[in-house]
């Protein structure tokens, strides 16, 4: 039996989200998460649409990690 998804997933957020990584911080992971976004928009079934909200904040904060890391390596380096 298929059962709703707990949360309203949030399509626009994610995307806002991978634009701002994409200009920010990290291109390759911005990139991914605005296209799961994309995609997740474009889903009518909600366990879809939830599925692939949660790839798209999934690479969104691997790909905000990799960039606070990166930034420390720089700095680090330099100082």
């Amino acid at each position: 039996m298929a059962y709703p998804p707990t949360s309203s997933p949030n399509p626009g957020g994610a995307l806002a989200a991978g634009i701002g990584m994409t200009l920010c911080c990290n291109l390759v992971c911005g990139i991914l998460t605005i296209v799961f976004a994309a995609v997740a928009m474009s889903q009518h079934d909600p366990h879809d649409q939830d599925r692939f909200v949660r790839y798209a904040w999934t690479s969104f904060w691997i790909g905000l990690a990799l960039g606070v890391v990166g930034w420390l390596i720089v700095f680090g380096a330099y100082s």
